[in-house]
């Protein structure tokens, strides 16, 4: 009897990774390494373009966070990355305060072009879609691992293309300055 729970419980604790059962409470996903080496290149080459121009308003500024926050382990490490319960609490309430600042720059009158306006209310959105994303992660406690590994690589996507809008808003905004 006590072998079968020790074993009930032990597979449990591998197929429900986040479960109330799980004691580590922590997911092993598994990287795409050209992937994760492209968005690391381009994560790197926005830096570069930021930090050569040294803009500083409140635009460039909210850039350079939302840069910070891409610079997480998970999305830049190739191979095997762990990812615990509490690291996505922690994305979470980051993406959360992003989106919210995003939405108080959104507010403000700055001078940037109508399809500036666009690129930033569309990176507002996708860091929506990460937020419910990650609150249906942390809601359904019993996923199981083939479950959280496709909601996970769905979470990447998510951060990859909120890299390419961050990008795209950031250029065109320096084309804007420039004329």
């Amino acid at each position: 009897m006590l072998i079968a729970t020790v074993v009930i419980t032990l597979f449990c604790n591998w197929y429900f990774p986040y479960s109330f059962l799980a004691f580590k409470k922590e997911y092993t996903l598994n990287g795409d390494n050209h992937g994760i080496g492209q968005f690391s290149k381009d994560l790197e080459s926005l830096q570069d373009k930021v930090l050569e121009k040294k803009i500083n308003n409140e635009l460039s500024q909210y850039i350079q966070k939302s840069i910070y926050y891409l610079e997480q382990p998970w999305l830049k490490t190739k191979g095997d990355v762990r990812l615990g319960i509490y690291e996505l609490i922690n994305m979470q309430k980051e993406v959360r305060e992003l989106r919210d600042d995003l939405v108080y720059l959104d507010t403000r009158k700055l001078k940037v072009s109508r399809y500036d306006r666009d690129q930033l209310r569309l990176l507002i959105h996708i860091y929506e879609t990460i937020d419910d994303s990650l609150e249906t992660i942390l809601d359904d406690r019993n996923m199981t691992r083939g479950e959280l590994k496709t909601s996970l690589w769905n979470l990447r996507v998510e951060h990859v293309s909120s890299l390419d809008v961050l990008t795209t808003l950031y250029e065109e905004y320096l084309e804007m300055l420039q004329h």
